[in-house]
């Protein structure tokens, strides 16, 4: 029975120092976190990259930041469309994954679907900011982080020296440079996709030609495969050949839309 007693004993002390090494790492995680800073697992958000909400797309232009102002400025382009046509964009900023922080902002509309955000009053130990950029109107809460601008301080370029202040047209060239840009690159992509295109066309052509001149030898059910196989490679080629179409539309489409963006870089220039 003493023996029995003994083990209890033995086992609770076992608890209850399992338990204290539990509690104390515990502690010493919490207070680390007050004082040392978290890795930012979050990235910038790259020129060119479109985010999606209900009605609306934004796709980062530029982004500069100034260093001795503690500035930020977000360029972006917001496409029209029947849906958010009356749409008035409002801005949230979250330092990091924190609450909110009252920044001071301004959008500022350079055309009808270019936009300039400026953030000023930043810290000059900022690491990271999360802005919202959605209509009035619309549930900040509803919002995800993957409907939202991402910066972080280290990955973007500083500018430590401005000549004069940018006026509306000189925001507007910036914007017509990236989508000139994005048109070329475009352009190439789809002419390189037809050339493989058209490439795949030639070889239906030349293996149902050649699949044609083997049916005199076959027998009736090896001339039902080959017949079966022939078919098919039409078939193919017919999607083929719509494909190659519909890049054809592309391409008119994307050469008329460098030569209004290159008409009104020369207007601006």
């Amino acid at each position: 029975m003493v023996k029995s007693m003994s083990l209890k004993k033995n086992e609770r002390k076992t608890y209850n120092k399992l338990v204290g090494i539990i509690v104390i790492v515990f502690i010493v995680c919490f207070v680390s976190r007050l004082f040392i800073p978290s890795i930012s697992t979050d990235q910038s958000t790259k020129i060119g990259e479109v985010i999606k909400q209900n009605t609306r797309e934004y796709q980062l232009i530029d982004r500069s930041y100034f260093p001795r102002e503690q500035r930020l400025e977000v360029l972006f382009l917001s496409p029209i469309t029947s849906s958010n046509v009356l749409d008035d964009l409002q801005v949230n900023v979250k330092k990091g994954r924190i609450g909110n922080t009252n920044y001071s902002t301004s959008l500022q509309k350079v055309t009808e679907e270019i936009y300039l955000l400026v953030l000023t009053g930043l810290e000059k130990n900022w690491q990271e900011l999360q802005i919202a950029i959605y209509p009035k109107g619309d549930d900040l809460a509803t919002i995800s982080s993957e409907q939202k601008f991402h910066f972080v301080r280290d990955e973007l370029p500083e500018i430590t020296h401005q000549s004069g202040k940018q006026s509306n047209a000189d925001y507007e060239k910036i914007a017509l440079q990236f989508q000139l840009n994005q048109t070329k690159k475009k352009q190439k992509a789809n002419q390189k996709e037809q050339e493989k295109l058209a490439e795949d066309s030639k070889k239906l052509s030349q293996i149902t030609s050649d699949l044609e001149k083997t049916l005199p030898d076959k027998t009736a059910s090896e001339k039902e495969d080959v017949q079966q196989t022939i078919s098919q490679n039409k078939s193919k080629k017919e999607a083929i050949q719509k494909e190659m179409d519909d890049h054809n539309q592309e391409l008119t489409e994307l050469k008329e839309k460098q030569a209004k963006l290159e008409k009104r870089m020369k207007e601006l220039a």
